[in-house]
């Protein structure tokens, strides 16, 4: 019997698809290895970057998400079959936007630059940049609610609407 598929929208540009049981449904082999590289990767840079937990490593990461695990160390959420897998980080949403988003301003503890070389080498595979001491940045839910209405449209169009409109 399938199961429906529920579609939650994290995001503008990510979604993330689960299945009444909290699995997605299970993929193919090169395609959980495909995520499990990008995966790898973001958690390696948020590692190094923001603190957070290192994974086991690739191959089990790509047999966790062969069998339809989409929730990694509880905050990480992927969807094998999205352009870029890893579409949300609970835990560390402002380093999330400044790797997949290209938002290199969400982290300004960290240099633009640098940022930039973290986000090649987790989307592209590029060279591993520089050892770093991960640096704490505000996790707090008032500081993510902040940082996610910040980049919205809402946000955006709640900004200029008044300005836009006729006063009287």
């Amino acid at each position: 019997m399938p199961t429906k598929t529920l579609v939650i929208f994290t995001g503008l540009m990510h979604k993330v698809s689960r299945t009444k049981t909290g699995l997605m449904h299970k993929v193919s082999r090169t395609k959980a290895a495909a995520a499990a590289e990008v995966l790898f990767r973001y958690m390696v840079a948020r590692y190094r970057c923001v603190g957070g937990q290192l994974s086991a490593g690739r191959i089990r990461l790509a047999d966790e998400i062969q069998q339809g695990i989409q929730v990694f160390e509880g905050a990480i959420i992927i969807d094998a079959d999205a352009r870029l897998p890893v579409t949300m980080d609970r835990e560390h949403y402002q380093f999330f936007s400044a790797i997949m988003n290209g938002c290199s301003e969400a982290v300004p503890e960290i240099e633009p630059g640098e940022m930039g070389a973290w986000r090649i080498y987790v989307l592209n595979g590029g060279p591993v940049p520089k050892w770093r001491e991960s640096i704490p940045i505000d996790r707090s839910p008032v500081a993510h609610r902040s940082s996610i209405e910040k980049g919205s449209i809402i946000a955006y169009v709640k900004r200029w609407l008044p300005r836009l409109l006729p006063s009287g």
